[in-house]
């Protein structure tokens, strides 16, 4: 993927070109001869890293035994200067993985269906996670100016959610519900309180 970057970057030249690979991070092979200048290219191409953080929560015990890997190695992509992009997937047929927070949970508790938690070294902390799918995952997609953070001129495009993700334990994340979605400034959704 990076060799047909480089040679599209080089036949037609972009400034800003933010090169995906889309799930990227499903694993990093712990390989000190070639992964760090694999990131180093990527970082050159101004790559952007678009994991799908939510299919941890599929690992198996088995899988997160294999040996040299660090699954969805969040931290590692941040501490190289990445800013990965949020994304969410269904993993199949469950619908509950595509709300946001249940991949947050995934970032910053790295827990799975089957209890492990996954290479907790590779955790990320709630506003890195909240980055990955407001600012940075407008970044990816050129959509800075327009969406990703609340500020004056951008379209308001925002949840309230009906807890804060920075008080709640890491293992509840997905649980928190949303009590209100704005869409271009306008009330979409409020939740009917009991």
């Amino acid at each position: 993927m990076l060799t047909a970057y480089e040679a599209a970057n080089a036949a037609v030249p972009a400034a800003d070109a933010r090169w995906r690979i889309e799930h990227f991070g499903h694993f990093l092979v712990r390989d000190p001869a070639r992964t760090p200048e694999r990131l180093a290219r990527l970082r050159r191409l101004g790559g952007i890293p678009s994991p799908q953080i939510a299919f941890l929560w599929r690992l198996t015990d088995t899988n997160i035994r294999e040996p040299d890997v660090d699954f969805f190695a969040l931290h590692t992509l941040i501490d190289a200067g990445f800013h990965p992009a949020g994304g969410v997937d269904t993993i199949g047929t469950q619908n509950f993985a595509t709300y946001p927070m249940f991949s947050i949970q995934r970032a910053v508790h790295r827990d799975s269906k089957f209890g492990s938690i996954v290479q907790p070294g590779q955790a990320i902390s709630v506003i890195e996670a909240i980055r990955m799918f407001t600012i940075w995952a407008a970044e990816a997609n050129f959509l800075e100016r327009d969406f990703g953070s609340i500020e004056v001129g951008k379209i308001a495009d925002l949840v309230v959610l009906g807890a804060d993700p920075r008080a709640v334990p890491a293992s509840q994340l997905a649980a928190i519900p949303v009590d209100m979605t704005i869409l271009d400034g306008k009330l979409a959704f409020e939740r009917r309180r009991p």
